[in-house]
């Protein structure tokens, strides 16, 4: 009964997994790599950190001050020695320990250079606040592949442009910039969310929590130039802790990974799916991923996986 409260909306997926068959390396001696850098860093760097904990890059650094974030947080901001009481780096590569996770909440002109630092400083994944990429045109466009093609060569996975971030309420980390987390704080729990749209995993998170049902993790995944929703949800449903996926897409490019995702929570035997097209012309002010209608109904995966759609929050 706790859990048929929270559900998808619009090509929302909603996966309900019994048990997970891996676990999060945030204890491990070793590197976390791949979604397990996004989600379960040992450390956090903020690239544009902020000393106001209201603005865009001053938001993630307080909220993983005020929780209490257990590992070596970098804030980098060259123009300042601290930032919000902790001492400031002038570049990444300063940094004295290894960093898995970076935050980059720069003007759109200068991710290319923070990324290309945070690949040559070994970063395990990115998250990336900024906007003015695909979502604006082909000049965009061309900045994003750029984007992509860094997350490529240096197998640094980044998630974005154009995202709100990510948090793991289970180790403190909240790579996020959403106001609604100083609303209402969200505390451990075995719901996950992932979407495109930021304010979309946002609400579907608050209107969860409002409801008493914890959601522990968010990934928003914005324009999408490398972390994909499908990725993300097959990520959580291989995760111990998460028990419920529920999942938002204006559009998906590769409905391949889609059913490898169900198929993965299908064998935990507890699945369900929901799905709404939404307008082309609205989907496009938000994101910039949309392809058209997938081609995974009628495959075997999805219809194996006892998913059903629903087209609106209950």
């Amino acid at each position: 009964a706790l859990y048929a409260r929270c559900v998808a909306v619009d090509c929302r997926v909603k996966v309900v997994c019994e048990k997970g068959q891996s676990k999060l390396m945030s204890d491990s001696t070793l590197a976390p790599t791949g979604l397990d850098a996004l989600m379960a860093p040992r450390s956090v760097a903020v690239i544009g950190a902020s000393d106001d904990a209201t603005r865009i890059g001053g938001r993630p650094l307080h909220y993983l001050l005020e929780r209490g974030f257990r590992g070596p947080l970098y804030p980098v901001n060259p123009r300042r020695e601290t930032v919000q009481g902790v001492a400031a780096l002038a570049n990444i590569a300063d940094a004295p320990g290894p960093v898995d996770l970076a935050v980059v909440a720069v003007p759109a002109a200068a991710v290319l250079t923070a990324l290309e630092e945070c690949a040559a400083k070994g970063v395990g994944a990115a998250v990336v606040f900024s906007s003015g990429f695909a979502e604006m045109g082909d000049e965009g466009l061309r900045g994003q592949q750029a984007i992509a093609a860094i997350a490529r060569d240096s197998g640094m996975r980044i998630v974005g442009p154009n995202c709100l971030g990510v948090y793991n309420t289970a180790l403190n980390m909240y790579a996020t910039f959403s106001s609604s987390i100083e609303l209402q704080s969200p505390e451990p729990g075995s719901v996950g969310v992932v979407s495109q749209s930021g304010a979309y995993g946002a609400h579907i998170a608050y209107l969860a929590r409002s409801r008493r049902v914890q959601v522990g993790y968010l990934i928003t995944t914005g324009n999408e130039c490398d972390v994909e929703v499908a990725e993300c949800i097959e990520w959580m449903a291989r995760c111990p802790d998460v028990k419920v996926i529920a999942a938002s897409a204006e559009g998906l490019r590769d409905g391949d990974a889609l059913c490898r995702a169900l198929e993965c929570a299908r064998a935990a035997r507890k699945q369900e799916a929901a799905r709404n097209k939404v307008a082309d012309a609205e989907a496009a002010e938000l994101q910039s991923t949309l392809a058209g209608e997938t081609t995974i109904a009628g495959r075997g995966a999805w219809a194996d996986s006892a998913a059903t759609w629903s087209h609106k929050i209950k």
